[in-house]
């Protein structure tokens, strides 16, 4: 066979490298399995000489990327989920609904705390808590007082209530922030 004077030499066709095919599809689906295809294919296409260098380079990259990604938006999934339980007041319904079960007298610090205004809070069991006005200032406050009103749902965070028919038949919420 003879050849044209100028024409290119003749370029023989490497074989494609399956694994950078597999590394690829992966990396997008699975992308930790992406990352180990993707790795795997560079180093059959190092041994081999088959094409599919590039397959397996963007493979790593979409795979380390979105496993990075995937990672966030987990961890952003978990905090979300941790602030909405605890912002809907899913963990501190408290309740004092006897004179019998205030000995400490809760109900009445609850009822003359003020917005703006530190308390210190104490569980006694798993219904009932031993609230006490404090100075924002000491360490003891565990509580800023964020509002103070008749329904839980007004809440945005933490809360303590008080119900006590046979003093004052009115609820009173504290609607709180950590301090």
């Amino acid at each position: 066979m003879e050849r044209y004077p100028g024409a290119p030499p003749y370029r023989e066709r490497r074989a494609l490298n399956g694994m950078s095919v597999v590394a690829i599809v992966s990396s997008l689906l699975i992308p930790p399995l992406g990352i180990a295809f993707g790795h795997l294919s560079l180093r059959q296409i190092k041994r081999t000489g088959s094409a599919g260098r590039g397959l397996s380079t963007a493979a790593l990259a979409f795979g380390y990327l979105f496993t990075v990604l995937g990672i966030a938006v987990l961890l952003l999934a978990f905090t979300v989920t941790a602030r909405i339980v605890v912002h809907t007041g899913a963990n501190p319904s408290i309740a004092i609904t006897r004179p019998s079960a205030d000995p400490l007298g809760t109900g009445k610090a609850i009822r003359s705390t003020t917005p703006g205004s530190c308390i210190h809070r104490e569980p006694n069991d798993s219904t009932t808590v031993r609230i006490e006005s404090v100075s924002c200032d000491s360490a003891e406050a565990t509580d800023r007082v964020t509002a103070s009103t008749d329904d839980i749902g007004g809440c945005l965070g933490d809360w303590v209530r008080t119900t006590n028919p046979s003093r004052n038949p009115e609820t009173v919420v504290l609607c709180l922030t950590p301090k």
